[in-house]
């Protein structure tokens, strides 16, 4: 559990003081652990819990890197003493991570080059030459605990790393050190600290170094790689280097574990299809295998016909002996020695779809056979298992690999009930005894059978955190773990500690994954009702399903499609020249205006200003009053924004789709308002002329505007942004030198969803205060509230997917602003933001 229980490892800032024993005071004064939690969330900023929102500080080619990139770029972790190993011509930089050996924990991580097999390539060229200046070819790095006993046999994780082909996207180079001085083992997936979490001395790693599209080499050049020779080289080399102390052969290999993330897959698809055999012929040593753990890596329809291939021919084998007539005891061996798959994936988009049809098909095998494996058809069945996860396709290894390694022991561990083999059958162990003892709310147990003192509350205020926006499992529960045991001051598990290490696996499986499964839910039935939560407007929802037909496109024409009613003989008489062209305007315009032609002799000035003293009644008469874009009715816009909509609504639906998928809404709203613009009462407001609709407008939070309601809430939510490292949030959300359109808005989103979260999060702590505490924070909410429309503050201001692999809602904010070039209201040059505002300037 090394590096797993550091709240401190997600901010640079926390890390010091709490490794200074300067905790903050917060936390050092709160006697109640749920309680510190949530002072930990603000004294340190959110980052402290969700580093996924944390501002982007790193530089690439002269620019700032994305809140994507730098997640993926991952957190610095300081190496401990150098040891055997080292590439040629490593990065030395930095850590040097691969100029030697370095300990990471309790393990050691070892850079191995010169291998006879693996990749050829050196590939030193294209994106690989902007991400790091280390090769490619023959080499791999090796992970060996410290505890390791060299005499007795190892058992061996060959982990295949995923794309490495954009520098923009997958800034890292397989294992080789980023310019920045990361390495993806460590700083993202945490091979390193997941081995060591795991507490077995004789379980190793091997990383082979790939191409960028994961080529690792092999007969083919590409997706070949045969394993047992691969692993007896690279044990091989370790002997020569000296890592096997005091003996002068190799460990030998008992099983295997082969993990892939994404590309990976390939080389896995195609070790499977070929039965999937470790050892070569007359080499036993070389091992078996023992699991096959794939991290989102089916990446399509052939690779999920050889994977299921593997899998039915694996099931079909047990069949064939366990409806044989062999002793027990050997169909118990069997069973329990069979080589197991997990196979990791979101719900959602591709991978999703591919591992539904995974399940399916296992679920079908078992069902259909369930007569002839009679009592042991739960163990056959938790041998191949499909894994829904919560986290992007970047975070998979990272957030299970613990996990796999776990299940080659134990493939029923992860479940809440572990299931036992068949009952009344020899050699079998015995199913959980059934009784069932009450506990009290504050205990769990853990799997060993321990119970482990859960704080009464605990479960809410991680369900409040998760609500507030923090959504990755192993972060939580360093936070959570971290509170509750203040004596390790921020420090890693002692390796000696095994209950620690079980209890903080247990407090993820029990307390903090329930809670992100809770959330998911809560998200996907209110994104089934999005229409009916997001009012728009005047608090009236627009329909947010599907169409029954091609959005409607052309104007209603320059001539008024019907006369409109005529103003007042009063009215008329005192304006006869806005009369005149009020009589010319057609009914839906008229119907449009509030308070009719008194409204028009307000803003008709405004329209002259605005169109050069022409008259509006053409332009007017040419909005489109029965547009449909993405299911919702946009009543009132101009031909030529109609036009730009259309074009890009194909796309629009699909990311729609995501960002209802990842728990955020979709509303869009395109009502004609004749108005000046907000806060600005001589200029005529985009609506006006039918130029601008919106997106999730619900009690439009207009932040940052002027007035004495509105600048005291600008200047409480800068102070909530400077907790969460944006400590000049509105100079940081201004215009910047040299700074082109695209990266002002991905920055601009990625500062206001992390600032909207830290805005939640600070309001959600008044249910934890008492007294001129609770009295000064309500104070601060009505203020606040009050300046955004009636909009909750506990809610944030800005609906975003930050934490959803690709960011949907970016690339919908990106497809408005740039495919259909549209002017976003979250960069505008003044302070005011309207972050729902996007406008067609003409």
């Amino acid at each position: 559990m090394r590096d797993r229980a550091r709240i401190d490892r997600l901010s640079p800032r926390a890390a010091g003081n709490i490794a200074r024993g300067t905790v903050p005071q917060p936390v050092a004064r709160s006697s109640s652990p749920q309680v510190a939690l949530l002072h930990l969330q603000l004294s340190a900023g959110n980052e402290a819990v969700s580093r996924l929102l944390r501002r982007p500080t790193v530089q690439r080619r002269g620019r700032r890197s994305s809140g994507a990139e730098q997640l993926r770029e991952g957190g610095a972790v300081t190496p401990g003493k150098t040891d055997v190993g080292g590439w040629q011509d490593a990065d030395t930089s930095g850590p040097g991570w691969n100029a030697s050996g370095r300990e990471v924990g309790g393990v050691r991580r070892i850079p191995v080059d010169n291998l006879s097999g693996g990749l050829t390539d050196t590939v030193k060229r294209g994106a690989s030459a902007e991400m790091t200046s280390e090769a490619a070819d023959h080499r791999a790095i090796a992970i060996l605990p410290k505890a390791l006993v060299p005499t007795e046999s190892v058992n061996v994780l060959v982990h295949l790393h995923g794309y490495a082909e954009d520098a923009e996207s997958r800034p890292y180079a397989g294992w080789r050190q980023h310019r920045g001085g990361q390495v993806r083992d460590v700083d993202l997936d945490r091979v390193e600290a997941q081995l060591d979490s795991v507490g077995q001395p004789q379980l190793m790693a091997v990383l082979p170094q790939g191409g960028e599209q994961s080529q690792f080499g092999g007969e083919d050049g590409a997706h070949g790689l045969k394993f047992g020779p691969y692993l007896a080289d690279v044990l091989a080399h370790l002997l020569q280097l000296h890592a096997f102390k005091g003996v002068k052969t190799a460990p030998t290999v008992n099983q295997v574990i082969v993990g892939a993330h994404s590309g990976g897959g390939h080389t896995t698809a195609a070790f499977l299809s070929g039965g999937g055999q470790i050892a070569g012929k007359g080499n036993p040593s070389q091992g078996r295998l023992g699991e096959v753990a794939l991290f989102e890596a089916i990446n399509g329809p052939s690779e999920l016909k050889e994977t299921w291939g593997w899998v039915k021919r694996e099931l079909e084998r047990l069949l064939k002996v366990l409806k044989s007539d062999i002793a027990p005891t050997a169909k118990d061996a069997l069973v329990r020695d069979a080589p197991r798959l997990r196979a990791y994936s979101r719900r959602g988009g591709g991978y999703g779809g591919r591992h539904k049809q995974l399940e399916a098909r296992i679920a079908g095998w078992l069902e259909q056979n369930a007569s002839d494996l009679g009592p042991w058809r739960d163990r056959v069945g938790d041998l191949h298992r499909v894994v829904w996860t919560a986290v992007g396709h970047e975070h998979q290894v990272r957030e299970r690999l613990d996990d796999a390694l776990l299940a080659l022991g134990d493939p029923a561990r992860d479940r809440k009930t572990p299931i036992g083999p068949p009952q009344g059958t020899a050699g079998a162990r015995p199913d959980p005894a059934p009784q069932q003892t009450k506990r009290s709310a504050s205990e769990t147990t853990s799997s060993s059978g321990a119970q482990l003192s859960v704080p009464a509350g605990l479960r809410v205020v991680v369900e409040r955190l998760v609500i507030g926006g923090q959504t990755n499992a192993i972060d939580l529960t360093d936070a959570v773990f971290g509170v509750m045991h203040p004596e390790l001051g921020g420090k890693a598990i002692p390796s000696d500690r095994a209950d620690l290490q079980a209890e903080w696996r247990q407090l993820r499986k029990d307390i903090v994954r329930p809670a992100l499964g809770a959330a998911r839910t809560r998200k996907r039935e209110q994104s089934n009702t999005s229409s009916k939560d997001e009012g728009i407007g005047s608090g009236t929802a627009l329909p947010a399903g599907k169409t029954d037909g091609v959005a409607t496109t052309s104007a209603q024409g320059t001539a008024p499609a019907r006369p409109g009613k005529p103003a007042s003989e009063k009215a008329a008489a005192a304006h006869p020249a806005e009369a005149a062209e009020w009589a010319q305007l057609n009914a839906n315009v008229q119907k449009a205006f509030p308070n009719g032609f008194a409204r028009y002799v307000q803003v008709r000035p405004l329209y002259a200003k605005r169109l050069g003293g022409e008259g509006p009644v053409a332009w007017l008469n040419a909005l489109n009053f029965s547009f449909s874009f993405c299911g919702n009715q946009l009543s009132g816009l101009d031909p030529r924004l109609t036009g730009k909509l259309q074009a890009i609504e194909g796309q629009a639906r699909a990311l729609a789709g995501q960002v209802r998928s990842a728990g955020a809404p979709v509303v869009f709203a395109g009502a004609f308002q004749p108005r000046a613009t907000t806060d600005k009462p001589d200029s005529l407001s985009d609506h006006a002329l039918g130029l601008a609709l919106h997106l999730n407008y619900a009690n439009n939070p207009y932040i940052g505007r002027k007035g004495k309601t509105s600048t005291a809430a600008a200047a409480i939510i800068e102070r909530i942004a400077s907790g969460a490292s944006h400590a000049e949030f509105w100079k940081e959300v201004g215009p910047q030198k040299k700074q082109s359109k695209h990266d002002r808005v991905v920055e601009n989103y990625h500062a206001y969803a992390e600032v909207s979260d830290a805005v939640a999060a600070y309001f959600k702590l008044m249910d934890h205060l008492e007294g001129d505490q609770l009295a000064e924070r309500k104070k601060e909410y009505d203020v606040v509230k009050s300046a955004n429309s009636g909009r909750d503050p506990r809610n944030g201001f800005y609906a975003h997917t930050a934490t959803s692999d690709g960011d949907p809602m970016l690339q919908l904010v990106l497809l408005l602003a740039e495919g259909a070039g549209l002017q976003w209201g979250g960069i505008y040059n003044s302070r005011p933001k309207d972050l729902h505002h996007f406008a067609l300037k003409l």
